[in-house]
C-alpha cells in the first residue's frame, strides 16, 4: 500500500481525498489508535476489544487539558465540553452518530463516566446525581437493547441524557429523554436476532419460585415472543409478518452465531438480572416486583391462543390459566381482561356505543398491541421515574449527550427505518449547518476571507419527509384519518404528490437501483438510497393501543398499572371526537424539540465508524469503512476545515505550544502573543514575516488567532517542538537529579549527627564535610553499568577509596561502592568487583568511639559469609547511607554499635580488633596516635594514617595512595600505626 503519514488530525494530511482518509483511519486503527480528530470533531472506530483506554489514570491525564495537548480520545471531547460549560457559561451538547454497532453507546457511557469523575464536590446531592446517571444506563440497556444481525448490544431506542449543573460546575440534576423504542421487536424478531435483553435476564436470572409465581417457568424457546414469532400485525392482514433482517448494504450476517455465542449471552443475562435489580434500588425505584410482573405479562400475552367459534374469536381452554395469571399481574379481573381482548366498543352518534366481537386475526392483533403497548409504557414509566428523582427545573447549565440509533438500510425497510433515517437526516443537517456556520463566523470575526466548499446539502431530503402539508409524514397522517385508509393508497400518494422532490427516486430510476420495495417508495438519503416497503405503515402510525385497552389498565387495582395511561391520554378519552395523535406526529414533535435543544447548545461531535461486519477485534474492512466515511460526510468536513487554512489556533495557545522553538520567546517572554507568534514563525522560516503578502499567503494573523495554510508547516513546527522538548527534558532531568541528590545527602548528613552524637569522636573538618555520594563517579563507568544490569541495582548511593583488611588480615587498597541493593568491594583501577555483599544480609555495623575510619560490617549467620572490615575516611556517610538502604529493603532499623573492642567473623574464626590511643616514639607526648591491633600474636603491617584522605583523580584515572605500610618496632603487638592526628573532638 501507499505510505500514510500518521497524523492525529485529518485536517493536517498533506493531500486529501476519500482514499487517503480511509487509509489513514485504517493505519491508525491497526496500530490501536481508534480515535482521530477532524479539527474539533472526533472520529471513533469500534475496536471490538478492550484496549485499556478508560482507566482512572486516563481520566487524570485528560483532566484540565486542551484537545491538542494529548492524543485524540473521547475523554478529550468530554473535557472540552465540561471546561466550556464552566468557563464560558454555555450549555453544551455532544452528538454521537454512526450506524448500529459502531460504538455510540459505549462512547456515551464513557462521556458520562468522565464527567462524573471530574465534576463537582463530594456533597450528597452531587454524588446521588452521578450515581443515578451511571446506574440508569444499566436499566435502559437491559430494557432497550437487543441482539441484532449488526450488533449483540444494539440500542433499539434513542436517548438524550442531560446533566444539569450549577454555576460552579457541580452536577445537581438531570433528565433523560427517550425516543422511539422499537416496540415491534417485542412480538417479532428477525432471523438470528433476539428480543430485548431483559426477557432473557428475567428467565435465566430469576429464582424458580419467583418465576412460578409469575407463571413464566417454561423454557425460553417455549415463549412465542422469544422464538422469532411471526406475528399477525394487522387485523386486515396487510402485513402478515414483521421484517426479518438478513443484513443490508452496509454489512453482512455474522457467521459465528453458534452455541458458544448463546452460552456466553446466557451467562451475561444471569449477571444482568442481578445488575438491573441492584440498579433499580440505587435509582430509588421501589416497585421492582411490579416491574417484573408487567415484564412477565408481556411474555404471557404471547402464549394466548385463540379458536374460531361461529366466526368469532374465543380463548382456548389450555390458555385459561395463562389468562388468569395475566389478569392477576395487571390487577384486573379475568372477565375484564377477556372482554378487552375479544370485543371492541364501537361508538356511533352521541354517546352511543355497541360491543362488537372480534375475529381471531383481530383478537391476535389486539393481544400484540397490548403486549407492545405495555412494554413501551413500562419503559416510559421507568424513564419518568428516574427523571423524578434527579430533574431540577432551576439550574445553571446543561451538558446533553445524544446517543441515538444510526442510519439503517436493511433488506426490507419499514416505518421504523424511515423514522430512524429521518432523525439521522436531521442530525446530519444540524452537523452541516453548525459546522459551516461555525467556520464562517470564525473567518468573519477574525477578518479572514472565506473560501466556499461544495457539500451535500440534505435540506430537500428533510423537507421530503417532514414538510407540511406535502411531506411523507403529512400524507401518512392524512391516510390514517380515512376509515378505509390503507398502505397502497399511502404509497400511491407519496409517488404522485412528491415526485418533484429530487430525493424521491422515480419508478424507472428505482428499477435501476434494483429496489426490493415493489409496493413502496425509495428515498435518496445522504447515506444512500433506501427503498421502503409500504406494508404496515398505516397500522404502525396509528395509536394501536385502543381505548378499550386503556380502559382496561385504568380499571386496575394496582396504582402503578393505572399510571401506565398518562393523565393527558385519560383526559383525551373523555372527548369522543378527539382523535389520538399518530406515532409519526409524536415522533416528529420529539425530534423538533430535540433539534431546538441542540441548536441552543455549543455542539461537540463524535462520528462513530464500524470497521467490519463480523465484530472482529482491530480488523478493518476497507469497503465498509469507505462507505461510512462517504455518507458521514467526513471528506467534506475535512475540506471545510481546510478551506483556505488547514490549521488555526488562538495566539495564546499557539505561543504556549510552540514557544520552545524560539530562543527569543523561551523561557521568558514579556511582549504580546502576536509578536511572540512572529518570532516562532521566524524560527521556522527565517524572514517569512517580513515578506510581502501574496494572494494566497502561507499564514495570516486574525484578531485573536493565527491561520496556517499548509499542513507541512504544522508538521515542521511539531518536529522542531519535539526536538526542543527532548533537549529541555534532558536539562530538567540533570537539574532534578542534582537537586534530588543534594536534598537526599543534606537529609542524611543531618541525620548522621544524631547517629554519632556523643558516641564517637569527630574531627572538626569531618563534621562540616558535605555528603556527595558517588565520589568516584562510578555510575558513569561501563564496568559498573554492566554489573548493575546483571544484578538489578538501580543507583549508586556511595563510592570512595578505602583500605580493606582482607581475610588474611592484610591491608589492600580498594574502592567501595554502595548501591540500593549491595556493597561492592572493587579493584581501585579497573573497578571489577572482588566481592558483592547484599545489604539485606547485613546483621549490624560496628565502629570505635575514637576518631578513626574503621568500619566493620557484620554479616548475618544465615548468609554464611565473613564480615567486611575496611578503613574508610567517609565512615559517617557510609553508615548513614547503609542505614537508609537497609530500612528501604527490610523495613527495619540497622543496628549501629560503638566499641573500641570489636569482634568480627574472619575466614578462620572470630577475631578481635582493638582501637586505642598511643604516643609515637621520639615525638612529644602531646602528639598522640591511634593504633589498631588485631590478634596480638598475628604479624600485621601498618595501614598508614587513619586520618589520611585518599583522593581519586578522575581526569588521570590514577589513585593517590597512602605511604607504604611500615612496622612499629617496639610495640607489644603488631599494630596499624597512623601518623599524628589532629586534636580529637568528642
Amino acid at each position: 500500500g501507499r505510505m500514510v503519514r500518521q497524523v492525529d488530525d485529518l485536517v493536517l494530511l498533506e493531500s486529501v481525498d476519500q482514499t487517503v482518509l480511509v487509509d489513514t483511519l485504517q493505519a491508525r486503527f491497526s496500530a490501536g489508535h481508534i480515535y482521530t480528530f477532524i479539527g474539533p470533531v472526533l472520529i471513533s472506530v469500534n475496536p471490538y476489544r478492550d484496549l485499556g483506554l478508560y482507566s482512572s489514570g486516563h481520566i487524570k491525564d485528560y483532566r484540565g487539558r486542551y484537545p491538542y495537548e494529548l492524543p485524540p480520545h473521547v475523554f478529550a471531547i468530554a473535557e472540552d465540553a465540561y471546561r466550556s460549560l464552566v468557563q464560558e457559561g454555555e450549555d453544551q451538547s455532544i452528538i454521537i452518530s454512526g450506524e448500529s454497532g459502531s460504538g455510540k453507546t459505549e462512547n456515551s457511557k464513557r462521556i458520562m463516566e468522565y464527567i462524573s469523575a471530574v465534576s463537582g464536590s463530594s456533597s450528597d446531592r452531587v454524588n446521588f446525581v452521578k450515581k443515578i446517571f451511571l446506574e440508569s444506563n444499566t436499566i435502559l440497556e437491559a430494557f432497550g437493547n437487543a441482539r441484532t444481525v449488526r450488533n449483540d448490544n444494539s440500542s433499539r431506542f434513542g436517548k438524550y441524557m442531560e446533566m444539569q449543573f450549577n454555576f460552579r460546575g457541580d452536577p445537581i440534576g438531570g433528565r433523560i429523554t427517550n425516543y422511539l423504542l422499537e416496540k415491534s421487536r417485542v412480538i417479532s424478531q428477525g432471523s438470528e436476532e433476539r428480543n430485548f435483553h431483559i426477557f432473557y435476564a428475567l428467565l435465566n436470572g430469576m429464582p424458580d419460585a419467583d418465576k412460578a409465581r409469575l407463571g413464566i417457568q417454561g423454557r425460553i424457546d417455549s415463549f412465542r415472543y422469544l422464538n422469532g414469532f411471526a406475528a399477525i400485525e394487522s387485523p386486515r392482514g396487510s402485513l402478515r409478518q414483521e421484517r426479518r433482517d438478513t443484513g443490508g448494504t452496509l454489512g453482512s450476517v455474522r457467521s459465528d452465531s453458534g452455541a458458544d455465542r448463546d452460552r456466553k449471552m446466557t451467562s451475561e443475562s444471569i449477571a444482568q438480572f442481578d445488575a438491573v435489580n441492584q440498579a433499580l434500588k440505587q435509582v430509588g425505584i421501589e416497585e421492582i416486583n411490579w416491574i417484573w410482573g408487567i415484564t412477565a405479562t408481556v411474555l404471557l400475552l404471547g402464549q394466548l391462543q385463540f379458536a374460531n367459534v361461529k366466526d368469532n374469536a374465543t380463548i382456548v381452554d389450555d390458555s385459561q390459566p395463562v389468562l388468569e395469571k395475566i389478569a392477576e399481574c395487571l390487577g384486573v379481573s379475568k372477565d375484564q381482561l377477556q372482554k378487552a381482548l375479544l370485543f371492541r366498543n364501537m361508538t356511533s352518534g352521541v354517546r352511543e356505543s355497541t360491543t362488537v366481537p372480534l375475529k381471531v386475526s383481530e383478537a391476535e392483533y389486539t393481544v400484540n398491541a397490548l403486549a407492545k403497548g405495555l412494554y413501551g409504557r413500562l419503559f416510559d414509566w421507568m424513564v419518568a421515574k428516574i427523571n423524578q428523582s434527579i430533574e431540577l427545573f432551576d439550574h445553571g447549565f446543561v451538558i446533553g449527550v445524544l446517543d441515538i440509533y444510526g442510519f439503517e438500510i436493511f433488506e426490507v425497510n419499514s416505518f421504523e427505518q424511515l423514522c430512524i433515517n429521518y432523525v439521522n437526516e436531521k442530525l446530519h443537517q444540524i452537523f452541516i449547518e453548525l459546522t459551516l456556520k461555525t467556520e464562517q463566523e470564525e473567518y468573519a470575526s477574525e477578518g479572514i476571507a472565506w473560501e466556499s466548499v461544495d457539500y451535500f446539502n440534505n435540506i430537500k431530503c428533510v423537507e421530503l419527509i417532514d414538510k407540511r402539508p406535502l411531506g411523507i409524514w403529512a400524507l401518512l397522517d392524512e391516510e390514517c384519518v380515512f376509515p378505509n385508509g390503507d398502505d397502497a393508497n399511502f404509497v400511491e400518494k407519496v409517488q404522485n404528490k412528491l415526485k418533484t422532490n429530487p430525493h424521491l427516486i422515480s419508478q424507472s430510476a428505482k428499477d435501476k437501483v434494483k429496489s426490493r420495495a415493489a409496493h413502496g417508495f425509495t428515498v435518496q438519503h445522504y447515506a444512500g438510497s433506501v427503498s421502503y416497503d409500504g406494508k404496515g405503515f398505516i397500522d404502525k402510525n396509528k395509536d394501536t393501543f385502543s381505548r378499550d385497552l386503556k380502559q382496561l389498565l385504568l380499571g386496575s387495582s394496582i396504582p402503578n398499572t393505572i399510571d401506565l395511561v398518562p393523565k393527558n391520554e385519560e383526559d383525551a378519552m373523555k372527548d369522543d371526537r378527539k382523535r389520538p395523535t399518530s406515532t409519526a406526529f409524536n415522533f416528529n414533535q420529539q425530534v423538533t424539540q430535540l433539534m431546538k435543544a441542540l441548536y441552543a447548545c455549543q455542539p461537540h461531535y463524535i462520528r462513530c465508524i464500524k470497521p467490519n461486519a463480523k465484530k472482529l477485534g482491530l480488523t478493518a474492512d476497507t469497503s465498509l469503512m469507505t462507505e461510512q466515511v462517504r455518507y458521514l460526510g467526513l471528506l467534506e468536513n475535512v475540506k471545510v476545515r481546510r478551506a483556505g487554512y488547514a490549521y488555526r489556533e488562538t495566539l495564546e495557545r499557539f505561543v504556549r505550544r510552540y514557544k520552545l522553538i524560539s530562543p527569543k520567546v523561551f523561557p521568558k517572554w514579556k511582549g504580546t502573543a502576536m509578536d511572540a507568534s512572529k518570532h516562532i514563525l521566524e524560527a521556522l522560516r527565517p524572514g517569512v514575516t517580513s515578506q510581502p503578502q501574496t494572494a494566497t499567503p502561507p499564514f495570516q494573523f486574525g484578531k485573536t488567532k493565527i491561520f496556517i495554510r499548509h499542513p507541512d508547516w504544522v508538521h515542521a513546527l511539531e518536529e522542531m517542538r519535539e526536538r526542543e522538548i527532548e533537549s529541555v527534558a534532558k536539562r530538567i532531568q540533570v537539574c532534578w537529579r542534582a537537586y534530588a541528590a543534594r536534598k537526599y545527602y543534606l537529609e542524611i548528613r543531618s541525620e548522621s549527627l544524631g547517629i554519632f552524637q556523643g558516641k564517637k569522636e569527630r574531627r572538626k573538618l569531618s563534621i562540616k564535610l558535605k555528603f556527595q555520594g558517588d565520589y568516584l563517579r562510578l555510575i558513569e563507568t561501563p564496568t559498573v553499568r554492566s554489573i548493575f544490569a546483571k544484578y538489578g541495582d538501580k543507583k549508586v548511593l556511595f563510592s570512595s577509596l578505602a583500605q580493606k583488611i582482607n581475610t588474611s588480615l592484610k591491608v589492600q587498597n580498594r574502592a567501595v561502592l554502595i548501591s540500593d541493593l549491595a556493597i561492592y568491594n572493587l579493584d581501585p583501577k579497573k573497578f571489577t568487583f572482588k566481592r558483592r555483599l547484599e545489604i539485606k544480609d547485613i546483621r549490624a555495623v560496628s565502629l570505635s568511639t575514637l576518631s578513626d575510619g574503621l568500619v566493620v560490617i557484620h554479616v548475618a549467620p544465615e548468609a554464611k559469609g565473613y564480615d567486611y572490615i575496611a578503613i574508610i575516611e567517609k565512615k559517617t556517610e557510609v553508615v548513614t547511607v547503609l542505614l537508609h538502604a537497609y530500612q528501604a529493603l527490610k523495613n527495619q532499623v540497622l543496628p549501629i554499635q560503638f566499641s573500641d573492642k570489636i569482634e568480627f567473623k574472619a575466614r578462620k574464626g572470630t577475631k578481635t580488633a582493638v582501637v586505642s590511643k598511643g604516643v609515637k616514639e621520639g615525638v612529644a607526648k602531646k602528639s598522640k596516635i591511634l593504633t589498631l591491633t588485631v590478634d596480638s600474636k598475628t604479624e600485621i603491617a601498618s595501614a598508614g594514617d587513619f586520618a589520611e584522605i585518599l583522593e581519586y583523580d578522575r581526569r588521570k584515572a590514577l589513585m593517590v595512595s597512602s605511604p607504604k605500610p611500615k612496622i612499629i618496632k617496639k610495640a607489644t603487638s603488631r599494630e596499624y600505626s597512623p601518623s599524628v592526628s589532629p586534636k580529637s573532638q568528642k
